[in-house]
């Protein structure tokens, strides 16, 4: 039987990881689009492009077209937020691929334009909001207030706002790079939308639980995957862990279904793994949508496997063929964790776990993950941060308990050495 090749765009290194775990090649041909590993920070941070290069969306989404017609794709899909997952729908328009339209992965992209479907079928569950642009001119929300971009990158530009002073600041100050709002809103003209010159966003500011669902959307179907916990380092808005499956009461779980069918369905997706980032607050019992993100979140991908045998890149080479995923339901472990190490100091990386270091924790815990974040001779500030901590690696692990997955995290740890001096 021929086997069907599948086109990752923008692959990320868990990708190829992951890709090479589940032995996709055996059942599919794996082709990575060949991708600037730089190019993220010619589209975040300004003057950064190389010899006058710079990220040029028509140009590339006409290379993947090329792609797809000389090495005969059958399906293509991508885990990465921006500009990976953006492109896949405008690539499977052209080439009649499966995948979302550009149409309603924008209405996920665009945090505004998406607010603008969730007040009209899940007001419920929608946050009062308001472009900056708007608040100047109105003043509708009432601080304690939240502002973001209308478009994520990490974490960046998004805090609290607690006081008029801090509001006239992040008006004046927090802004995306020109660079990167004139290519997203490229993507935003060729799906069909009016763009807007605000590049901010200024919401309702939620407190409570926060969680991830994830789930998928085959030609029509809804499946719910599962719903993962967000856990905090203290005081911070920084990740700490990722745990499934969620500790949510099951009504509370039950009622995130039936929003996210009815928003899901609502924005248009189709063929597409999706997730979406909720806030329940068990003082008032409501339950408030965060962002939807048209992918995969690949960071829990093997969670799934763990906890019940299927990993979530089985289901996007799935979706991206046109075929029905099929879900498993028993794994090797009650519970999964998505670990992630941080400081909150800019240290200079003085050296990171050697590969003999990395084999002894593989041979002690086979079906660990561990990404390594930092690079030996720079600051922790020179990789992808969120501007408020320095992340430098992610663990993933299963167990039977949290004593027995906090256990074994700390062994991790010691068997993975890293040396920083300030």
């Amino acid at each position: 039987m021929k086997k069907k090749r599948v086109l990752v765009v923008c692959p990320t290194q868990r990708d190829k990881r992951e890709l090479a775990c589940i032995q996709a090649h055996h059942t599919y041909d794996i082709i990575f689009h060949d991708y600037d590993p730089y190019s993220r920070e010619k589209i975040t941070i300004p003057n950064v492009g190389w010899f006058g290069e710079k990220f040029d969306p028509a140009a590339i989404t006409r290379e993947l077209i090329e792609t797809c017609a000389t090495h005969h794709i059958d399906g293509i899909f991508s885990t990465q937020d921006y500009p990976g997952s953006i492109f896949v729908p405008f690539i499977a328009r052209h080439t009649q691929l499966y995948g979302p339209t550009p149409q309603a992965s924008l209405l996920c992209h665009h945090k505004y334009f998406s607010r603008q479907v969730q007040q009209q079928y899940v007001p419920e569950a929608t946050p009062t909001f308001a472009l900056v642009e708007n608040i100047v001119k109105t003043c509708p929300l009432s601080l304690p207030a939240f502002i973001k971009p209308v478009k994520a990158n990490f974490s960046m530009l998004a805090s609290a706002i607690t006081t008029q002073e801090q509001m006239r600041y992040a008006i004046q100050h927090y802004s995306l790079p020109i660079d990167f709002l004139n290519q997203f809103n490229w993507f935003v003209a060729q799906a069909g939308y009016q763009p807007y010159k605000s590049s901010l966003l200024v919401e309702e500011l939620l407190s409570g639980v926060q969680v991830t669902l994830e789930g998928f959307i085959s030609q029509g179907e809804i499946t719910i995957i599962g719903i993962v916990d967000s856990i905090f380092y203290p005081a911070t808005i920084c990740f700490e862990r990722f745990d499934y499956p969620s500790e949510l009461p099951d009504s509370v779980q039950e009622r995130m279904h039936e929003i996210t069918k009815r928003c899901i369905r609502a924005i248009g997706l189709d063929n597409t793994l999706f997730n979406i980032e909720f806030m329940y607050n068990p003082t008032t019992d409501a339950i408030h949508i965060i962002e939807i993100n048209p992918r995969m979140a690949s960071q829990f991908a093997d969670l799934y496997e763990k906890v019940h045998g299927t990993n979530s890149y089985h289901i996007a080479l799935t979706l991206a063929v046109g075929e029905k995923p099929c879900m498993k339901r028993s794994g090797n472990y009650a519970i999964a964790a998505s670990c992630v190490l941080r400081v909150f100091e800019d240290y200079f990386v003085q050296s990171i776990p050697t590969n003999e270091q990395m084999q002894k924790v593989y041979k002690e815990f086979p079906d660990v993950r561990v990404q390594i974040c930092a690079q030996p001779g720079v600051r922790l500030s020179e990789g992808g941060q969120d501007g408020k901590s320095f992340r430098y690696a992610v663990i993933n692990l299963g167990a039977e308990t949290k004593q027995e997955l906090f256990h074994n995290l700390e062994r991790c740890k010691q068997l993975l050495p890293f040396d920083f001096i300030p």
